[in-house]
This record gives C-alpha cells, sequence and structure tokens, in this order.
C-alpha cells in the first residue's frame, strides 16, 4: 500500500511538470512568432521608407499600412544581414570606415527599398483585382437571381430586405469606383504594357489602390454574403436543391 502511495504521488508530480512545461512551451513559441512578425514588419517598413530600423514603431506600422504589422511582415523578404545597413541612423554608420566602404550600405539600402516597395505593390494589386472580380460575380449572381424573382415574384417576398442590404453595399462600391484612376487601373488589367504606363503616369499608384482596397473589399465580402444567404432560403422556402457554400475571397 505504501509503494502504491509513493508510486502515485510520483506519477502526480512528474505528469503536473510535463503539463507546466507544454504550457510554457507554448507560451513562448506564441511570444517569438509575434516578436518575428513583428521584426519582419520593421524591416519593410525601415526598407520601403529609407529610414533607419531603430527607429520604426508599431503605431507608424499601423498607421501605414490598411492591414497593419501583418501586412508590413508580408510586404516582401528581407535579409538579417542586408538590414544593418538601416539600422544606424545616417552620419553615425562607418564613421572610422574606408570611403569605398560607405557606398556598399547605400547600394544595399536602395536595393532593399526597391524589393519591400515592389513586394507591397503587388499585393495591393492582386487585391484591388480581387475587389473587383468579386464585385462583378456578385452583381452577375444578383442578375441571375432577380430573373427567377421575375417569374415568381410571389415566392420571393422575403427577399425584400436582402435585396435592399446588397444595393446598399453595390451602392457604396459603385462609388469608390467611380474614380478616373479605378476606371483606367480596370482597363489596365487586360494589358501588361498599359498597366506599367499607368504606374509609370502616377507616382502614387500603391496608395490609390491601398485605398481603394481599404474602402471597398469588406462591401463586396458583405455583397457576396448576402447571395450566399439569398441562396440559402431561397433552397428551403421555394424547394431547390442547397447550394454548394459560396467561397469569400
Amino acid at each position: 500500500m505504501e509503494n502504491y502511495l509513493w508510486l502515485k504521488a510520483e506519477f502526480q508530480t512528474v505528469f503536473k511538470e510535463m503539463f507546466v512545461n507544454s504550457s510554457t512551451s507554448m507560451k513562448t513559441e506564441n511570444k517569438w512568432q509575434a516578436l518575428s512578425r513583428e521584426c519582419r514588419a520593421k524591416k519593410c517598413f525601415a526598407a520601403t521608407k529609407g529610414i533607419a530600423y531603430s527607429s520604426v514603431t508599431l503605431s507608424m506600422l499601423e498607421e501605414s499600412h490598411p492591414h497593419g504589422v501583418a501586412g508590413w511582415a508580408e510586404c516582401g523578404s528581407v535579409n538579417d544581414d542586408d538590414i544593418l545597413a538601416l539600422a544606424v541612423p545616417a552620419g553615425k554608420a562607418n564613421a572610422k570606415a574606408k570611403p569605398k566602404a560607405k557606398a556598399k550600405p547605400k547600394a544595399k539600402a536602395k536595393t532593399l527599398q526597391k524589393t519591400a516597395a515592389a513586394g507591397c505593390a503587388k499585393k495591393n494589386e492582386a487585391a484591388a483585382k480581387s475587389t473587383l472580380s468579386g464585385f462583378q460575380m456578385a452583381c452577375s449572381s444578383l442578375k441571375v437571381f432577380t430573373q427567377r424573382i421575375e417569374k415568381n415574384p410571389s415566392k420571393y417576398g422575403w427577399a425584400e430586405s436582402m435585396l435592399k442590404e446588397f444595393e446598399k453595399n453595390e451602392k457604396e462600391v459603385t462609388d469608390c469606383m467611380n474614380d478616373v484612376f479605378i476606371e483606367h487601373f480596370k482597363a489596365a488589367c487586360l494589358d501588361p504594357v498599359s498597366m506599367r504606363h499607368l504606374k509609370k503616369m502616377n507616382p502614387d499608384f500603391e496608395t490609390k489602390l491601398a485605398n481603394f482596397v481599404n474602402s471597398a473589399s469588406e462591401k463586396v465580402n458583405e455583397m457576396s454574403e448576402v447571395i450566399a444567404r439569398m441562396e440559402a432560403m431561397e433552397a428551403v422556402a421555394c424547394g431547390l436543391e442547397t447550394p454548394k457554400k459560396r467561397k469569400l475571397r
């Protein structure tokens, strides 16, 4: 009996230590993942803006990108060794270095700045195209749905409020798209040469796209959600086959 109690106490001690160690390990891992993401974001921001890494703050990251720290962390790849070129404030780096060595950090900084900026521009361009595509798909789906309503309006009285919700979001997105730059961007999506020309003619190309995505993407998602709800309600009210779950962007 004494041996049993001793073994029981030993097992309880071992399992408690295992649980504490596992919990501590998970918290540490999550903490390091967050720190790693923050470091990547600061590196990309510093490279894009051409400023010292040490001067970048979290508020600067949050205010300068639609997706904050997460957005900057995904803007491009920056090597840890290369970021040292931006880590020391201008005028203090390589104070005692040879004259020939001063040009190398500047060249690296310019390369990093171009790489990070290109990564951000590419992501903003893809997000803008996805927003425009999602808008067109939602409008096309509503057109087909409306045709079914016109054939048998008495069965679709329940859809009135959802249609109004859709129209409200559609109007807000249309207002965002009622811009000469966005019209040119839609046309340039079909021709790489036109896209390069548009970028050349608009130095603030990236900022304009980011503003458009930030204003319209959520509304487009809401339009898609309304269509999905109407299709599900239609399947119940009209005895149709339940549609497959719509994928949101």
